[in-house]
């Protein structure tokens, strides 16, 4: 893989695998439905986000990059600010969802919150003042609609599939 699309195949890999954990554990939530928590999803959304923060503020480094350098970037940048929170609240749901696999309500909030802390990620991010912060809601409330329907699928098919 060609290292320009390196860093946005693993932030893919990262959102989708967020979405996917959101979706599938507001839907086990919402219908009550015995599923257990999507583990691997959330380890792998984790994983690239960790990943993919690194690879990012390494890029935005330069050639010169030193630890010190990088971690620069991540606490002084806006986006280097939300990459911590997210690979943050990634943790927190792993955590939480090793300790307490059947408290589905926090389980869903901070799959939420890992989700749409992606919003200042991108080009919502891009402006400043009031558009920025509308510019980032709307992706955030944009993340979490597309992750739930997206997220939902698969138990929805299978709910769908044993009812027939």
């Amino acid at each position: 893989m060609e290292p320009d699309l390196a860093a946005p195949a693993i932030r893919l890999i990262a959102i989708g695998a967020a979405m996917f954990a959101f979706g599938s554990l507001l839907f086990a939530e919402l219908t009550k439905t015995d599923a257990p928590p999507p583990r691997a999803a959330i380890a792998i959304s984790l994983a690239a986000s960790i990943l993919a923060a690194l690879i990012w503020a390494a890029e935005v480094a330069g050639p010169l990059m030193s630890l010190q350098r990088v971690a620069h970037v991540l606490s002084v940048t806006l986006i280097g600010k939300a990459w911590l929170f997210h690979v943050g609240a990634a943790a927190a749901l792993a955590a939480c969802a090793l300790r307490w696999p059947r408290r589905r309500r926090l389980l869903s909030a901070l799959a939420a919150l890992s989700l749409s802390s992606f919003a200042p990620i991108g080009h919502a991010a891009a402006s400043d003042g009031a558009a920025q912060v509308i510019r980032i809601l709307i992706q955030a409330i944009h993340l979490l609609g597309a992750g739930f329907w997206l997220g939902a699928l698969p138990l929805l098919v299978r709910r769908l599939a044993a009812g027939a």
